[in-house]
């Protein structure tokens, strides 16, 4: 009988410790960062880009232990993620967007009224790079194409054209906050 009491607790306090310690990129971002929603467009309006201070620096982190500081605007929102980078005549050298998902998605991406070609940075919830558009060329006429892995993903990464080569980024290297 103690015996099995003693497993019972032990497999608790295993439990307690997984779930307590389990590190979920969303509520970090939910939790730490108060991204205020876009605003609705009306027709003709211009889209607002957001200030300095809404900002996040992120770093890869690749397979050599390499760090390379990115920073990015947060879209969590449905809104935010549906404008994106769209409009955008250009973006600073290492800066970029990060699209927050609350669950896991396999939504697809595509490249309507963007104006500047990106890279896309697919991520699990756990950090890790699951997959890397290269240099997707902006849509000008539809059909557009649409981009994305097969497997699901929590976050994306939106970067200039070639930034990932040129930073030496690939699958397997990881995000840190």
């Amino acid at each position: 009988m103690r015996k099995r009491l003693l497993v019972i607790i032990m497999a608790l306090a295993v439990l307690t410790l997984y779930f307590g310690l389990r590190f979920d990129l969303f509520e970090y971002f939910t939790q730490q960062y108060e991204i205020t929603p876009a605003q609705e467009l009306e027709k003709d309006e211009e889209l607002e880009i957001p200030s300095r201070e809404a900002l996040l620096s992120i770093s890869f982190v690749t397979k050599n232990s390499e760090y390379i500081d990115l920073e990015v605007e947060v879209a969590r929102t449905e809104r935010e993620r549906a404008i994106g980078l769209m409009f955008r005549e250009s973006l600073d050298e290492d800066s970029g967007m990060i699209f927050v998902y609350e669950e896991d998605s396999k939504e697809k991406f595509w490249m309507k009224n963007c104006k500047i070609h990106l890279d896309m940075i697919f991520i699990d919830k756990t950090g890790v790079i699951i997959d890397i558009v290269k240099s997707a060329p902006p849509c000008y006429d539809e059909p557009c194409k649409f981009y994305g892995p097969s497997v699901p993903y929590r976050f994306v990464i939106e970067t200039n054209g070639g930034w990932a080569d040129g930073k030496g980024i690939n699958i397997g290297d990881k995000i840190k906050i």
